[in-house]
Protein backbone atom coordinates (compact mmCIF):
# COMPACT_ATOMS: atom_id res chain seq x y z
CA UNK A 1 0.00 0.00 0.00
CA UNK A 2 1.65 3.61 -0.93
CA UNK A 3 0.65 7.07 0.12
CA UNK A 4 -3.23 7.76 0.72
CA UNK A 5 -4.33 11.36 1.33
CA UNK A 6 -7.93 12.52 2.04
CA UNK A 7 -8.94 15.32 -1.01
CA UNK A 8 -11.58 17.71 -0.78
CA UNK A 9 -14.80 17.29 -3.75
CA UNK A 10 -16.88 20.08 -5.03
CA UNK A 11 -19.86 18.66 -6.12
CA UNK A 12 -23.55 19.40 -7.56
CA UNK A 13 -25.45 21.93 -5.27
CA UNK A 14 -23.10 23.12 -3.27
CA UNK A 15 -21.96 19.67 -1.82
CA UNK A 16 -18.42 19.28 -0.28
CA UNK A 17 -17.39 15.73 0.56
CA UNK A 18 -14.25 14.10 1.18
CA UNK A 19 -12.14 11.42 -1.35
CA UNK A 20 -9.37 9.05 -0.46
CA UNK A 21 -6.65 9.02 -2.82
CA UNK A 22 -4.33 5.69 -2.65
CA UNK A 23 -1.10 6.40 -4.76
CA UNK A 24 1.17 3.06 -5.82
CA UNK A 25 4.61 2.78 -3.88
CA UNK A 26 7.15 4.56 -4.88
CA UNK A 27 5.21 7.75 -5.25
CA UNK A 28 6.52 10.82 -3.38
CA UNK A 29 3.19 13.16 -3.01
CA UNK A 30 2.77 17.19 -2.14
CA UNK A 31 -0.39 17.96 -2.14
CA UNK A 32 -1.94 21.73 -2.78
CA UNK A 33 -4.85 22.18 -0.18
CA UNK A 34 -8.55 24.14 -2.15
CA UNK A 35 -9.26 25.94 1.01
CA UNK A 36 -7.80 29.31 1.21
CA UNK A 37 -5.03 30.25 3.53
CA UNK A 38 -6.37 33.83 4.21
CA UNK A 39 -9.34 34.31 6.54
CA UNK A 40 -12.92 35.17 5.57
CA UNK A 41 -14.91 38.11 6.25
CA UNK A 42 -16.98 38.02 9.14
CA UNK A 43 -20.50 39.20 8.74
CA UNK A 44 -19.72 42.94 9.55
CA UNK A 45 -17.55 43.63 6.29
CA UNK A 46 -20.21 42.23 4.13
CA UNK A 47 -23.39 44.15 2.55
CA UNK A 48 -26.30 43.57 4.61
CA UNK A 49 -29.29 42.06 3.02
CA UNK A 50 -31.05 45.04 1.14
CA UNK A 51 -28.28 47.52 1.52
CA UNK A 52 -27.95 48.04 -2.62
CA UNK A 53 -29.97 50.44 -3.51
CA UNK A 54 -31.33 50.48 -7.05
CA UNK A 55 -32.75 53.32 -8.90
CA UNK A 56 -36.10 54.11 -10.10
CA UNK A 57 -36.66 53.09 -13.85
CA UNK A 58 -36.04 50.33 -15.89
CA UNK A 59 -33.07 47.74 -13.98
CA UNK A 60 -31.51 45.38 -15.73
CA UNK A 61 -29.31 42.48 -13.17
CA UNK A 62 -27.19 40.80 -14.90
CA UNK A 63 -26.37 37.12 -13.59
CA UNK A 64 -23.47 34.20 -14.52
CA UNK A 65 -24.78 31.10 -15.70
CA UNK A 66 -24.25 27.82 -14.16
CA UNK A 67 -20.59 27.64 -15.79
CA UNK A 68 -19.38 29.57 -12.48
CA UNK A 69 -20.29 28.72 -8.85
CA UNK A 70 -21.34 32.36 -8.07
CA UNK A 71 -23.42 32.74 -4.79
CA UNK A 72 -26.38 34.62 -7.09
CA UNK A 73 -28.94 34.01 -4.68
CA UNK A 74 -27.16 35.72 -1.57
CA UNK A 75 -26.15 38.23 -4.18
CA UNK A 76 -29.64 39.24 -5.41
CA UNK A 77 -30.60 39.54 -1.63
CA UNK A 78 -28.05 42.47 -1.31
CA UNK A 79 -30.22 44.68 -4.01
CA UNK A 80 -32.90 46.46 -2.78
CA UNK A 81 -35.37 45.97 -5.06
CA UNK A 82 -38.69 44.78 -5.59
CA UNK A 83 -38.07 41.57 -7.56
CA UNK A 84 -42.53 41.87 -8.64
CA UNK A 85 -41.22 45.01 -10.46
CA UNK A 86 -42.49 45.16 -13.64
CA UNK A 87 -39.27 47.45 -15.02
CA UNK A 88 -36.83 45.27 -13.12
CA UNK A 89 -35.68 42.23 -15.55
CA UNK A 90 -32.38 39.67 -14.99
CA UNK A 91 -30.80 38.77 -17.80
CA UNK A 92 -28.20 35.78 -18.03
CA UNK A 93 -25.25 36.45 -19.11
CA UNK A 94 -24.41 33.27 -21.04
CA UNK A 95 -21.83 34.20 -23.46
CA UNK A 96 -21.66 31.65 -26.00
CA UNK A 97 -22.60 29.22 -23.78
CA UNK A 98 -25.96 26.95 -24.48
CA UNK A 99 -28.81 28.66 -22.76
CA UNK A 100 -29.34 27.14 -19.12
CA UNK A 101 -31.67 23.95 -18.37
CA UNK A 102 -34.41 24.37 -16.07
CA UNK A 103 -32.46 22.63 -13.59
CA UNK A 104 -29.17 25.20 -13.81
CA UNK A 105 -32.04 27.91 -13.51
CA UNK A 106 -32.88 26.63 -10.46
CA UNK A 107 -29.24 26.16 -9.50
CA UNK A 108 -28.88 29.33 -10.27
CA UNK A 109 -31.49 31.74 -9.04
CA UNK A 110 -32.69 29.16 -5.63
CA UNK A 111 -36.03 30.87 -4.61
CA UNK A 112 -35.91 33.58 -6.34
CA UNK A 113 -37.01 32.15 -9.78
CA UNK A 114 -40.33 32.29 -9.43
CA UNK A 115 -40.18 35.93 -8.51
CA UNK A 116 -38.24 36.66 -11.77
CA UNK A 117 -39.09 34.82 -14.70
CA UNK A 118 -41.73 36.40 -16.41
CA UNK A 119 -38.90 38.98 -16.82
CA UNK A 120 -35.85 36.90 -17.11
CA UNK A 121 -33.53 37.37 -20.44
CA UNK A 122 -31.85 34.30 -21.71
CA UNK A 123 -28.73 35.57 -23.66
CA UNK A 124 -28.48 34.11 -26.61
CA UNK A 125 -24.86 35.61 -28.73
CA UNK A 126 -25.84 33.53 -31.88
CA UNK A 127 -29.75 34.71 -31.58
CA UNK A 128 -30.79 37.78 -29.66
CA UNK A 129 -31.52 40.80 -30.83
CA UNK A 130 -28.29 43.39 -30.93
CA UNK A 131 -27.59 46.88 -31.45
CA UNK A 132 -24.17 47.56 -33.19
CA UNK A 133 -22.00 50.32 -31.29
CA UNK A 134 -18.54 50.26 -32.96
CA UNK A 135 -15.50 48.43 -32.71
CA UNK A 136 -12.37 48.66 -30.33
CA UNK A 137 -9.14 50.29 -31.20
CA UNK A 138 -8.44 46.50 -31.32
CA UNK A 139 -11.11 45.99 -34.03
CA UNK A 140 -13.46 44.32 -32.09
CA UNK A 141 -17.13 44.94 -32.87
CA UNK A 142 -19.14 45.48 -29.64
CA UNK A 143 -22.79 43.92 -31.05
CA UNK A 144 -24.61 43.59 -27.24
CA UNK A 145 -27.91 42.63 -26.40
CA UNK A 146 -30.15 45.32 -27.21
CA UNK A 147 -32.76 44.68 -24.07
CA UNK A 148 -30.55 47.07 -21.88
CA UNK A 149 -31.24 49.94 -24.03
CA UNK A 150 -33.40 52.66 -21.88
CA UNK A 151 -32.12 51.32 -18.95
CA UNK A 152 -31.77 53.99 -15.85
CA UNK A 153 -29.62 51.10 -14.38
CA UNK A 154 -27.29 47.91 -14.94
CA UNK A 155 -26.09 45.81 -12.23
CA UNK A 156 -23.79 43.10 -12.77
CA UNK A 157 -23.83 40.64 -10.35
CA UNK A 158 -20.40 38.13 -10.18
CA UNK A 159 -17.93 36.32 -8.94
CA UNK A 160 -13.69 37.22 -9.03
CA UNK A 161 -11.43 34.18 -9.67
CA UNK A 162 -9.02 33.63 -11.70
CA UNK A 163 -9.11 32.98 -15.28
CA UNK A 164 -6.58 31.48 -18.04
CA UNK A 165 -6.78 34.54 -21.05
CA UNK A 166 -8.30 37.42 -19.40
CA UNK A 167 -6.66 37.54 -15.61
CA UNK A 168 -9.76 37.02 -13.99
CA UNK A 169 -13.44 36.75 -14.36
CA UNK A 170 -16.05 39.19 -12.88
CA UNK A 171 -16.84 42.81 -13.78
CA UNK A 172 -16.49 43.64 -17.19
CA UNK A 173 -16.82 39.95 -18.37
CA UNK A 174 -20.41 39.61 -17.45
CA UNK A 175 -21.45 42.39 -19.79
CA UNK A 176 -18.64 41.73 -22.32
CA UNK A 177 -18.50 39.21 -23.38
CA UNK A 178 -21.60 38.14 -21.59
CA UNK A 179 -24.46 40.01 -23.20
CA UNK A 180 -22.21 40.60 -26.69
CA UNK A 181 -22.91 38.38 -30.00
CA UNK A 182 -20.71 35.96 -31.36
CA UNK A 183 -18.72 38.05 -33.33
CA UNK A 184 -18.03 40.49 -30.55
CA UNK A 185 -16.62 37.06 -28.42
CA UNK A 186 -14.61 36.01 -31.67
CA UNK A 187 -13.10 38.57 -32.21
CA UNK A 188 -12.04 39.46 -28.64
CA UNK A 189 -11.15 35.63 -27.86
CA UNK A 190 -8.54 35.61 -30.17
CA UNK A 191 -6.76 38.43 -28.68
CA UNK A 192 -5.71 35.24 -26.46
CA UNK A 193 -3.19 34.17 -28.93
CA UNK A 194 -1.34 37.27 -28.55
CA UNK A 195 -0.97 36.68 -24.50
CA UNK A 196 -2.54 36.82 -21.07
CA UNK A 197 -2.53 34.37 -18.32
CA UNK A 198 -4.53 33.66 -15.27
CA UNK A 199 -3.80 36.19 -12.25
CA UNK A 200 -2.51 38.47 -14.32
CA UNK A 201 -4.19 41.71 -15.81
CA UNK A 202 -1.03 44.24 -16.87
CA UNK A 203 -0.26 42.41 -20.15
CA UNK A 204 -3.42 41.10 -20.99
CA UNK A 205 -4.67 42.33 -24.26
CA UNK A 206 -7.89 40.17 -23.70
CA UNK A 207 -8.60 42.35 -20.37
CA UNK A 208 -8.20 45.98 -22.10
CA UNK A 209 -10.33 45.14 -25.38
CA UNK A 210 -13.22 43.97 -22.35
CA UNK A 211 -12.61 47.07 -20.64
CA UNK A 212 -13.00 49.42 -23.62
CA UNK A 213 -15.87 47.14 -25.23
CA UNK A 214 -17.79 48.00 -21.49
CA UNK A 215 -17.28 51.76 -22.13
CA UNK A 216 -18.40 51.90 -25.24
CA UNK A 217 -21.31 50.28 -24.10
CA UNK A 218 -21.56 52.44 -21.05
CA UNK A 219 -21.45 55.32 -23.58
CA UNK A 220 -24.84 53.98 -25.74
CA UNK A 221 -26.45 53.57 -22.24
CA UNK A 222 -25.97 57.36 -21.03
CA UNK A 223 -27.21 58.64 -24.69
CA UNK A 224 -30.68 57.75 -23.39
CA UNK A 225 -30.45 59.02 -20.04
CA UNK A 226 -28.30 59.00 -16.72
CA UNK A 227 -27.86 55.17 -16.22
CA UNK A 228 -26.05 53.49 -13.34
CA UNK A 229 -23.54 50.80 -14.78
CA UNK A 230 -22.07 48.88 -11.68
CA UNK A 231 -21.30 45.61 -10.31
CA UNK A 232 -21.29 43.74 -7.59
CA UNK A 233 -18.69 41.09 -6.90
CA UNK A 234 -17.19 38.94 -4.59
CA UNK A 235 -14.35 36.30 -4.13
CA UNK A 236 -16.82 33.07 -2.60
CA UNK A 237 -16.23 29.75 -1.57
CA UNK A 238 -18.69 26.84 -0.88
CA UNK A 239 -20.33 29.32 1.44
CA UNK A 240 -17.75 31.51 2.57
CA UNK A 241 -16.77 34.88 1.86
CA UNK A 242 -13.16 36.36 1.12
CA UNK A 243 -13.75 39.49 -0.29
CA UNK A 244 -16.42 42.07 -1.46
CA UNK A 245 -17.36 45.38 -3.57
CA UNK A 246 -19.74 47.46 -5.10
CA UNK A 247 -19.45 50.24 -7.34
CA UNK A 248 -18.42 51.35 -11.06
CA UNK A 249 -18.14 48.24 -13.00
CA UNK A 250 -14.87 49.25 -15.07
CA UNK A 251 -13.27 49.54 -12.24
CA UNK A 252 -14.80 46.61 -10.04
CA UNK A 253 -12.22 43.67 -10.79
CA UNK A 254 -8.92 45.62 -9.97
CA UNK A 255 -10.34 46.50 -6.36
CA UNK A 256 -10.43 42.84 -5.71
CA UNK A 257 -7.68 41.40 -7.38
CA UNK A 258 -4.95 41.63 -4.36
CA UNK A 259 -7.67 39.88 -2.30
CA UNK A 260 -8.38 37.39 -4.42
CA UNK A 261 -4.46 36.59 -5.76
CA UNK A 262 -4.36 35.68 -1.86
CA UNK A 263 -7.13 33.48 -1.96
CA UNK A 264 -6.37 31.86 -5.22
CA UNK A 265 -2.87 31.44 -5.44
CA UNK A 266 -0.83 28.64 -4.14
CA UNK A 267 2.97 29.36 -3.54
CA UNK A 268 4.85 26.93 -5.50
CA UNK A 269 8.65 26.10 -4.99
CA UNK A 270 9.61 24.58 -8.14
CA UNK A 271 7.77 22.32 -11.06
CA UNK A 272 6.97 18.65 -10.70
CA UNK A 273 7.36 15.29 -13.03
CA UNK A 274 3.61 15.05 -12.53
CA UNK A 275 0.88 17.27 -11.59
CA UNK A 276 -2.93 15.34 -10.67
CA UNK A 277 -5.13 18.29 -11.19
CA UNK A 278 -8.97 17.46 -9.51
CA UNK A 279 -11.37 19.25 -11.48
CA UNK A 280 -14.56 20.43 -9.11
CA UNK A 281 -17.76 20.93 -10.32
CA UNK A 282 -19.11 22.89 -12.06
CA UNK A 283 -15.83 22.66 -14.77
CA UNK A 284 -16.05 19.19 -14.32
CA UNK A 285 -19.01 19.14 -16.48
CA UNK A 286 -17.20 18.66 -19.85
CA UNK A 287 -13.69 18.69 -21.33
CA UNK A 288 -14.06 22.12 -22.88
CA UNK A 289 -14.60 23.41 -19.56
CA UNK A 290 -12.36 21.53 -17.51
CA UNK A 291 -9.39 22.12 -19.35
CA UNK A 292 -9.23 24.95 -17.64
CA UNK A 293 -7.04 23.50 -15.13
CA UNK A 294 -4.63 22.34 -17.94
CA UNK A 295 -4.59 26.45 -18.70
CA UNK A 296 -4.00 27.32 -14.51
CA UNK A 297 -1.19 24.26 -13.92
CA UNK A 298 0.37 23.58 -17.33
CA UNK A 299 3.43 25.73 -15.87
CA UNK A 300 3.82 23.31 -13.23
CA UNK A 301 4.61 20.46 -15.01
CA UNK A 302 8.22 19.92 -15.40
CA UNK A 303 10.28 19.52 -18.49
CA UNK A 304 9.09 15.97 -20.02
CA UNK A 305 6.18 15.99 -17.50
CA UNK A 306 2.59 14.76 -17.60
CA UNK A 307 -0.36 16.19 -16.03
CA UNK A 308 -3.54 14.24 -15.44
CA UNK A 309 -6.65 15.86 -15.55
CA UNK A 310 -9.31 14.41 -13.04
CA UNK A 311 -12.63 15.59 -14.25
CA UNK A 312 -15.99 13.57 -14.89
CA UNK A 313 -17.21 15.18 -18.65
CA UNK A 314 -20.46 14.08 -18.23
CA UNK A 315 -21.67 16.29 -20.82
CA UNK A 316 -18.75 15.51 -23.11
CA UNK A 317 -16.46 17.52 -24.64
CA UNK A 318 -18.79 20.88 -24.47
CA UNK A 319 -20.22 23.43 -26.64
CA UNK A 320 -21.09 22.87 -29.90
CA UNK A 321 -18.18 25.65 -31.20
CA UNK A 322 -15.31 23.24 -29.29
CA UNK A 323 -14.73 20.45 -32.22
CA UNK A 324 -11.36 21.11 -33.20
CA UNK A 325 -10.58 18.36 -30.15
CA UNK A 326 -12.48 16.06 -32.30
CA UNK A 327 -10.88 13.61 -34.98
CA UNK A 328 -7.10 14.49 -35.55
CA UNK A 329 -5.34 17.26 -34.35
CA UNK A 330 -3.47 19.69 -36.95
CA UNK A 331 -0.21 20.66 -36.64
CA UNK A 332 0.58 23.60 -34.90
CA UNK A 333 2.01 26.09 -38.06
CA UNK A 334 -1.02 24.20 -39.88
CA UNK A 335 -3.21 25.77 -37.15
CA UNK A 336 -1.15 29.44 -37.03
CA UNK A 337 -1.81 29.60 -40.77
CA UNK A 338 -5.44 28.65 -40.80
CA UNK A 339 -6.23 31.41 -37.90
CA UNK A 340 -4.94 34.22 -40.01
CA UNK A 341 -7.36 33.45 -42.63
CA UNK A 342 -9.84 32.52 -40.16
CA UNK A 343 -10.24 32.63 -36.52
CA UNK A 344 -13.11 29.89 -34.93
CA UNK A 345 -14.20 30.00 -31.34
CA UNK A 346 -11.78 27.58 -28.91
CA UNK A 347 -8.97 27.95 -31.69
CA UNK A 348 -6.97 29.74 -28.82
CA UNK A 349 -7.56 26.64 -26.67
CA UNK A 350 -6.80 24.34 -29.24
CA UNK A 351 -3.24 26.52 -30.33
CA UNK A 352 -2.58 26.94 -26.52
CA UNK A 353 -2.56 22.70 -26.20
CA UNK A 354 -0.81 22.45 -29.53
CA UNK A 355 1.78 24.09 -28.11
CA UNK A 356 2.14 22.42 -24.70
CA UNK A 357 2.43 18.94 -26.35
CA UNK A 358 5.00 20.76 -28.72
CA UNK A 359 7.24 21.47 -25.51
CA UNK A 360 7.90 17.85 -24.92
CA UNK A 361 5.33 17.87 -22.19
CA UNK A 362 2.01 15.27 -22.12
CA UNK A 363 -1.59 15.25 -20.95
CA UNK A 364 -4.00 12.55 -20.38
CA UNK A 365 -7.56 12.32 -18.87
CA UNK A 366 -8.96 10.24 -15.82
CA UNK A 367 -12.37 9.80 -15.92
CA UNK A 368 -15.24 7.81 -15.47
CA UNK A 369 -17.19 9.72 -17.76
CA UNK A 370 -18.50 8.82 -21.11
CA UNK A 371 -15.01 10.20 -22.94
CA UNK A 372 -12.92 7.41 -24.75
CA UNK A 373 -9.56 7.85 -26.00
CA UNK A 374 -11.36 8.19 -29.19
CA UNK A 375 -12.96 11.17 -28.22
CA UNK A 376 -10.31 13.24 -27.37
CA UNK A 377 -7.18 13.47 -28.66
CA UNK A 378 -5.45 12.25 -25.38
CA UNK A 379 -5.45 9.19 -23.23
CA UNK A 380 -8.41 8.33 -21.16
CA UNK A 381 -8.00 6.06 -18.10
CA UNK A 382 -10.91 5.45 -15.35
CA UNK A 383 -8.56 4.78 -12.65
CA UNK A 384 -5.65 6.45 -10.80
CA UNK A 385 -3.43 3.42 -10.80
CA UNK A 386 -3.72 2.96 -14.61
CA UNK A 387 -3.38 6.81 -15.28
CA UNK A 388 -0.14 6.25 -13.08
CA UNK A 389 1.37 3.50 -14.41
CA UNK A 390 1.15 4.80 -18.20
CA UNK A 391 2.85 8.44 -16.91
CA UNK A 392 5.76 6.27 -14.42
CA UNK A 393 6.57 4.25 -17.80
CA UNK A 394 8.55 7.55 -19.20
CA UNK A 395 9.92 8.38 -15.54
CA UNK A 396 12.71 6.80 -13.65
CA UNK A 397 12.53 6.42 -9.86
CA UNK A 398 14.13 9.80 -8.91
CA UNK A 399 10.99 11.21 -10.89
CA UNK A 400 8.35 9.99 -9.63
CA UNK A 401 7.10 13.22 -7.49
CA UNK A 402 4.06 13.51 -7.90
CA UNK A 403 1.62 16.99 -6.86
CA UNK A 404 -2.27 16.96 -6.61
CA UNK A 405 -3.89 20.47 -6.93
CA UNK A 406 -7.45 20.37 -5.41
CA UNK A 407 -9.88 22.78 -7.76
CA UNK A 408 -7.26 22.95 -10.05
CA UNK A 409 -9.88 24.88 -12.37
CA UNK A 410 -10.12 27.46 -9.63
CA UNK A 411 -6.88 28.27 -8.43
CA UNK A 412 -2.87 28.88 -10.25
CA UNK A 413 0.77 28.80 -9.27
CA UNK A 414 2.82 31.43 -7.95
CA UNK A 415 6.29 31.06 -8.60
CA UNK A 416 8.69 32.73 -6.99
CA UNK A 417 9.53 35.91 -8.89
Amino acid sequence: MGTAIDVRRRQRRGVVSTERIVFPDGWAVSRLPAAAGVSPLSGGELPASRSIPVPKGKAVVIVNDAQRPTPTPWLMERLDVDWERPDVFTAVATGSHAPPTEEELREIFGPFLGRIRTRLVIHRGDGSDMTSLGRTSRGTPIEVNRHLEGSSSVIALGSVEPHYFAGWTGGRKSLVPGLCSLATIRANHRLALEGGRPGSLEECPVHHDLLEGAGIIDKWLQGSGPCLLSALNVIHRDGVFYGSACGPLASLVEQLVPRAREVYGRPLESTFPVVLCLVDYPLDRDFYQSLKALENWKSAVAAGGSLILAAECRDGMGPPTFKQFQGQLPDTEDLVRRIADKYHLGDHKLASFLRYRDSGRSMSLLSRGPLRSSDVPVPVTASLPAALSRVGELLDRSQKRILVVEDAGHCYPLFPA
